[in-house]
């Protein structure tokens, strides 16, 4: 990530690369970047369900997965959602929005298996 000019970073009460967070219970990843392995290995981490989300940005994806790393977009796992605004109407979405699309993207992938 570039350096955040201080003017910028002042807006925030706080600026970090990456975290985990825990809402309704569910443990969610945070990274500006998709990863294909992340969690893993680490048994604190994991819900009843075994499930850990992942919200991110940097590729730029837009709806129906049309922009510039679409193709790479194949690989991503169900959990994962790009949250970045030019993917949801150039606006931030809530936790219940993203909690929804990554439900509808498990059910998915389910049906896809059987």
């Amino acid at each position: 990530m570039r350096a955040m000019s201080q003017s910028v970073a002042s807006l925030f009460d706080y600026v970090a690369q990456q975290m985990r967070i825990t809402v309704d219970g569910r443990c969610v990843y945070l990274n500006h970047f998709p990863f294909l392995t992340y969690a893993h290995g680490d048994p604190e981490i994991y819900t009843d369900d075994g499930l850990f989300y992942q919200a991110f940005g940097h590729v730029h994806s837009r709806p129906n997965n049309t922009g510039y790393d679409a193709r790479r977009l194949q690989y991503l796992y169900p959990t994962q959602y790009d949250v970045g605004v030019d993917n949801n109407n150039y606006a931030p979405i809530s936790w219940k929005e993203f909690n929804t699309i990554i439900s509808k993207q498990i059910e998915i992938s389910k049906q896809n298996v059987d």
